[in-house]
């Protein structure tokens, strides 16, 4: 992406962050050079805007037109297609006004959505006094990723995922009802996960496919290992363990190997390679000459995991991570040499390993992740502790338990500072 293209989504959802629209809308497109096609379009836009928006939607996109009326009207929108078969952006798509109207009113309607269910999930919240006081709105940051929400504010709930926010605030809502009867199975998580995906839209605009589950559709699993971002070495060693488990066949591959200029080497990735990182992330290849200096980037490898199971089959593995789960809380509740703390930290480490290994074994064609996030903070509700904010809910893929259980307590304090401002 050019520096003079920003993409739609980003562009437009900034318009919902009526604090600072002006100053943030003017100065992204003063970085960008970015214009729009027509004056005429902005016409186009306002008199569609008092018939698909809310009032507070409308003066939003009041606010984001006068913005762009004060820069040089002369290009025309464009947003990339990525092209998928060919793993990469294939061509440069003109947006017509219709569609841009179109988006604004997507987004308007997102933000009316997400304001009636902030409304229902402030009631929630408040009744539980582990939860009371946290306010609504913020609730965002224990589902979006904490370098996003940095960078661009509350905005980006209202993401080029048209949905994610509000269809999430409703999972919230309805988790304790879906958790609190009897133990933690498949079809809970299946319901919570379908509520998470229910109505929203993917990036090209087509809806999340629901279940069915995702191996009898996908035989191939492919996960970017990124050392200290979705995995670490510990982790990888427990994700393979779970993998053979449930009769996955893992690959390392393509592509992945570097030479000492940093150009690649089609090559294999073995496992044990895992164990011999240097303080660059990188590690020697011993099948090559050493002088050659040949290297394996972590933030490159793939793990491939090609499914040999049935979605009946799957299912069985995520009910046994459950059962796995109900056992460790039950011999957690029978110690009675445990001081209160430790037993906190039993539950928070039978907790996140459910989360991770359910995450990992990935049940669905998407929303994994998002799922998980909900099944965790219910969970430790349930059990009487703090939810968690969460950094980045990607660490759930292939970090090991150990420091999964110290990123959630980490998690829960944050939550709480929160319920004291």
């Amino acid at each position: 992406m050019t520096k003079k293209t920003l993409m739609l989504s980003t562009l437009l959802t900034v318009c919902l962050n009526t604090n600072s629209i002006l100053k943030v809308e003017a100065q992204i497109i003063k970085d960008t050079g970015f214009r729009i096609a027509t004056l005429n379009m902005l016409d186009i836009i306002s008199d569609n805007i008092s018939m698909h928006s809310t009032q507070y939607s409308k003066e939003c996109m009041i606010k984001y037109m006068n913005a762009i009326k004060e820069f040089p009207i002369d290009d025309v929108i464009e947003t990339y297609n990525y092209d998928r078969k060919i793993g990469k952006f294939a061509d440069l798509k003109p947006l017509t006004s219709d569609a841009i109207v179109m988006k604004l009113c997507e987004i308007a309607q997102e933000s009316n959505n997400i304001d009636k269910n902030l409304q229902q999930v402030q009631l929630v919240l408040d009744k539980n006094d582990i939860t009371r006081s946290f306010p609504a709105k913020m609730l965002y940051k224990l589902f979006i990723d904490e370098e996003d929400w940095k960078l661009n504010g509350e905005i980006y709930t209202y993401e080029n995922e048209l949905g994610y926010a509000s269809s999430l605030l409703r999972a919230w809502c309805k988790m304790e009802d879906i958790l609190s009867e009897g133990p933690i199975n498949f079809q809970k998580i299946k319901e919570l996960h379908r509520i998470c995906t229910h109505n929203v839209l993917k990036e090209n605009g087509t809806k999340l496919l629901p279940s069915p589950e995702y191996h009898d559709q996908h035989k191939c699993i492919t996960i970017t290992a990124r050392l200290g971002r979705n995995c670490t070495i510990k982790g990888t060693t427990e994700v393979l363990l779970l993998a053979q488990a449930a009769n996955m066949t893992n690959i390392f591959a393509y592509n992945n190997v570097y030479d000492a200029d940093g150009k690649p080497i089609p090559s294999k990735i073995r496992p044990e390679l895992y164990r011999q990182l240097d303080e660059n992330n990188r590690v020697k290849d011993e099948d090559e000459d050493e002088d050659e200096g040949n290297y394996v980037s972590m933030f490159k490898v793939k793990h491939v995991f090609i499914n040999n199971e049935t979605s009946e089959d799957i299912i069985k593995v995520v009910e046994g991570y459950c059962g796995n789960y109900e056992t460790s809380l039950q011999k957690t509740r029978s110690n009675t040499m445990l001081t209160k703390q430790q037993k906190q930290d039993k539950i928070i480490e039978a907790t996140s390993e459910l989360c991770r290994n359910v995450s990992f074994t990935h049940p669905f064609v998407d929303g994994n992740s998002r799922t998980e996030c909900i099944v965790l903070n219910g969970l430790l509700l349930k059990q009487g502790l703090s939810p968690a904010i969460i950094p980045d809910i990607n660490v759930f893929e292939g970090y090991d338990i150990e420091t999964l259980v110290e990123i959630v307590k980490t998690g829960q304090k944050t939550y709480q500072q929160y319920r004291k401002r």
